[in-house]
């Protein structure tokens, strides 16, 4: 289709318990991003453009990857549209019906990242700005939220950040064994390391009650900027990626649930282009990681790590 009305850019794949594959995408017939169904061995068909409404109530630019409520139904979030322009929390049953469930208010979140449902039935999330905290390094632009919602469509505010605990999250949350939830920002924390002028970014651990934990502060000579959803391992601990760190491009990280930090590998060391891995992790059933980075002369690499050794193939 003309002008990518068909999706750019989709997101992760989602396997619905129909067998077919849903994500998101770029572009659509409004250029403010669309959902789409593909079976397996088929092409993507679009089942929702945002933006079908006037100023977009529906939201604008879905972030994937989509999840599967208990309900049947797929729920995720757009980083702008809906009343505020703040972004929405939005439930689109398999026939492509879009219900907006929140439209944030800034206050209360602005540019949501992907859901989590947990085991107490209701949704988690991040949002990448917003709150009620003052941001003074990014220019009086708010440091983000962490997010409860019910099936329902309530919304509490778990936790604003204030920078020293953390700034802008920019991947899901994690829910861990234990009951609590697990995430990063990509910035705050600290600032006095050198090339982290607005922090390296931090691991945080926050109850159902909003009690946030800074767990770690990431520091230039470590792994900085973490982007991406960490996972639990089948040890019980926490595995993640940064952007940065001295002297590497993009670092694997562990970290226990009381904060103890392990830095794995430093991706540069094995090969000789720049990786910067933007993407979680996923561990196999023989205990292997595996993921995915930007290679900055040559397209992408796929790397494999174990606990205590990486490859690149």
């Amino acid at each position: 289709m003309p002008n990518c009305e068909d999706g750019e850019d989709a997101s992760t794949l989602l396997l619905a318990s129909d067998g077919n594959f849903y994500g998101a995408a770029e572009g659509g017939l409004y250029g403010a991003g669309l959902i789409f169904k593909m079976p397996a061995g088929g092409k993507p068909t679009p089942i929702y453009n945002f933006c079908s409404q006037t100023n977009c109530p529906d939201g604008m630019y879905p972030q994937g990857p989509l999840i599967q409520g208990t309900d049947g139904n797929f729920w995720g979030t757009t980083y702008e549209g809906g009343s505020d322009n703040s972004g929405t929390v939005f439930k689109l049953s398999p026939g492509g019906k879009l219900t907006t469930i929140h439209s944030f208010q800034y206050t209360d979140g602005y540019m949501p990242n992907a859901l989590i449902q947990a085991t107490d039935g209701n949704f988690y999330g991040t949002t990448y700005s917003g709150g009620t905290t003052d941001c003074v390094y990014f220019y009086s632009s708010n440091c983000g939220t962490v997010f409860k919602m019910t099936p329902g469509g309530t919304l509490t505010t778990l936790y604003s950040f204030d920078f020293t605990h953390g700034a802008t999250p920019s991947a899901p949350l994690v829910e861990a064994n234990n009951g609590k939830f697990y995430g990063t920002t990509a910035y705050g924390g600290d600032d006095s390391f050198y090339g982290c002028v607005y922090g390296c970014g931090t691991v945080f651990q926050i109850t159902t009650a909003g009690v946030l934990t800074t767990l770690y502060r990431f520091g230039s000579a470590q792994a900085s900027r973490p982007t991406a959803p960490m996972i639990q391992a089948t040890d019980g601990n926490l595995y993640g990626t940064a952007l940065q760190g001295e002297d590497c491009s993009g670092e694997i990280f562990e970290i226990t649930r009381s904060g103890t930090f392990t830095e794995l590998y430093c991706l540069v060391e094995v090969t000789s282009e720049w990786l910067e891995p933007g993407a979680g992790l996923f561990q196999s059933t023989n205990g292997v990681f595996y993921g995915t980075a930007y290679a900055g002369f040559g397209g992408t690499d796929r790397f494999i790590a174990s606990r205590w050794g990486s490859g690149l193939s």
